[in-house]
């Protein structure tokens, strides 16, 4: 029995119709699927053995975790591996907790620094104004540091085109400019972009 792709080559290189095994002269052929069939039983026993081990493998490993061996030595490896287990749930369901009350505590700080800023700007704009005093003051010290560009957009303070505002931290800019900031930040309460600080403001029309 040959393949019959393999007996038309031998006779199409030998040149003559003989047999490869017996040399015997003028033999007939005739086509059978034996091999084909027999291919096919063992291609299907073996994808049935391999279910058949796949599914035994499964419900033996979850036997094997509800109910322990009686064998002493291997009773002893199974509860250290439950204990195993446990420990290690345990030790996720401790990690969880903590990034969560972690990430908890974090909101917590940052909605305290929000509030404790709404309220300083709220006791500096009601029982903190500043009197004429402190704002001449303030303006001094504007004038001893020559200041000549805004900021904001580095543009100059000197055009009386554009009015100014002077900030109870001595900073000065462009009433556009801070108010543009104010209506932009995402803070509460805006703070002072240069040295960020709370502050009251006033109109500041005086030579810089």
């Amino acid at each position: 029995m040959f393949h019959k792709a393999c007996l038309k080559a031998f006779e199409r290189y030998s040149g003559r119709k003989t047999c490869p095994m017996c040399r015997r002269d003028q033999y007939e052929t005739r086509v059978v699927h034996e091999g084909a069939k027999r291919h096919k039983d063992n291609s299907a026993t073996r994808i049935q053995a391999a279910w058949r081990g796949y599914k035994v493998r499964k419900w033996y490993r979850e036997y094997s975790l509800r109910n322990p061996p009686k064998d002493p030595r291997l009773r002893t490896k199974y509860f250290e591996k439950k204990l195993e287990g446990l420990t290690g749930r345990m030790v996720d369901m401790v990690e969880n907790s903590r990034t969560a009350t972690d990430r908890l505590c974090s909101d917590i700080d940052v909605e305290l620094a929000r509030s404790r800023r709404v309220m300083q700007t709220a006791n500096l704009l009601t029982t903190g104004r500043l009197t004429a005093e402190k704002w001449k003051s303030i303006e001094e010290k504007v004038l001893d540091r020559g200041d000549t560009e805004c900021p904001i957009c580095i543009g100059s303070l000197r055009n009386r085109k554009r009015p100014t505002t002077l900030l109870s931290c001595s900073h000065i800019y462009h009433r556009t400019c801070i108010d543009m900031f104010e209506n932009l930040t995402t803070e509460t309460a805006p703070t002072c972009p240069v040295c960020r600080c709370d502050y009251v403001k006033k109109p500041f029309t005086a030579a810089v």
